[in-house]
């Protein structure tokens, strides 16, 4: 769409997913009891207005911060004086990372700016999790709202509050959202997909 609006012929632009090889394309029945955030900590990542939910959350609702970014002391802080609500794992990677994803009712993906294509939220659906997500940037032609996840408007803490409530209360909502977390990846975001994708255009231009 931007694109377009540059000038860009419609005609001539072809959108091809990313893929991701994270191990996955099952379900963990026994989601633990908490939300997570994972990514770059940095304002255009939305984290204070995560901050602002989790402040604002029910008591029941845990949240888990992985990553590093220039947001970080103010994580940390926030997590030593609301440690009932927020944890800070610090850097995950490998096996580490994969484990807290597929272990999440939900990753959240709060940004702020027009994201293109987060590799968070493929790795997530691969790994059965399903995601909350900004309506901006490519992040809503990822999520299909209430159907392999949710979306709400950037910056609006109390929607997404309010988002990770229906979640953390609706057991059926979140197994059909990460059922069909899982299709949406196996569906689109495999390598097999992306080299048949990358065939298709390869032949249409020659």
């Amino acid at each position: 769409e931007k694109l377009v609006e540059k000038g860009f012929e419609r005609s001539k632009i072809t959108i091809l997913p990313n893929f991701t090889e994270a191990s996955g394309g099952e379900i963990n029945q026994a989601k633990e009891d908490y939300f997570l955030f994972i990514g770059r900590l940095s304002e255009e990542k939305g984290i204070s207005t995560l901050l602002r939910a989790a402040n604002n959350a029910d008591g029941s609702i845990k949240l888990y911060i992985v990553g590093d970014g220039p947001l970080k002391e103010k994580v940390i802080n926030f997590a030593s004086e609301h440690k009932e609500k927020v944890k800070y794992l610090g850097f995950k990677s490998g096996r580490e990372k994969e484990a807290v994803i597929r272990n999440a009712k939900a990753v959240i993906v709060p940004s702020e700016w027009y994201e293109n294509f987060p590799t968070v939220i493929l790795e997530s659906f691969s790994l059965g999790t399903t995601v909350i997500g900004s309506n901006i940037g490519g992040i809503p032609y990822m999520i299909k709202n209430g159907v392999n996840g949710l979306v709400f408007e950037p910056g609006n803490e109390q929607e997404l509050n309010n988002k990770i409530k229906l979640i953390n209360s609706d057991d059926r909502l979140l197994s059909e959202l990460s059922v069909n977390a899982v299709k949406s990846y196996l569906s689109n975001y495999t390598k097999e997909k992306y080299f048949e994708g990358i065939k298709r255009i390869y032949a249409k231009i020659n």
